[in-house]
């Protein structure tokens, strides 16, 4: 009995070690934050074409997301960007999906489904999410026009975060009041 309760715990200590070397040390990470610029980035769009560099936006509220085709909220919350991008494109609203981590044909395949008329990425390497800290899809930024991070309220916690990780809150009327309060800002 005592050398299987040692070895259970040497097996804990081991697995504790092993998840504190693979982890990224805090340091290594991007600290985003409300008011900070985010990292300037150029990608190209997923079915070809001229890069799309993210300094090129400034003045437009930009919605920025990182998607992947085989994440399950993405393919959820990327129609949904759709219906956004259509309502208040004309206001000055610009929706970025990069896809990452993912397969260059898997997202093309999912992209040409869709026929998503927004700007539709490819983070060739995964440089783009490394930037923003990203460690799996789906993230989603929102910059205004003064090209800094925005806190997103989510109506279904109330909480307000940089990047939000839950794609219902984009058909929750709350986030479209919310969207088209900040595209009334100058």
């Amino acid at each position: 009995m005592r050398g299987r309760a040692f070895g259970i715990r040497s097996s804990l200590h081991l697995l504790m070690l092993i998840v504190l070397v693979t982890l990224p040390a805090a340091a290594d990470q991007p600290r985003l934050e409300a008011g900070a610029a985010p990292p300037n980035f150029q990608a190209s769009p997923i079915g070809g074409g001229d890069v799309i560099r993210l300094s090129e936006l400034q003045g437009k509220v930009v919605l920025l997301s990182f998607w992947a085709s085989w994440c399950a909220p993405c393919r959820f919350e990327m129609p949904l960007f759709q219906s956004l991008y259509e309502r208040l494109h004309d206001k000055g609203f610009e929706v970025v999906a990069i896809a990452t981590m993912d397969d260059r044909d898997k997202a093309l395949g999912f992209h040409r489904q869709h026929d998503f008329s927004y700007h539709v990425l490819f983070d060739e390497g995964d440089a783009v999410a490394k930037a923003f800290g990203i460690t799996g899809p789906p993230q989603t930024f929102l910059i205004g026009r003064d090209g800094r991070l925005i806190l997103i309220p989510d109506p279904t916690t109330g909480q307000a975060r940089v990047a939000v990780y839950n794609p219902m809150i984009w058909k929750h009327p709350a986030t479209v009041d919310f969207l088209e309060a900040v595209l009334s800002r100058k």
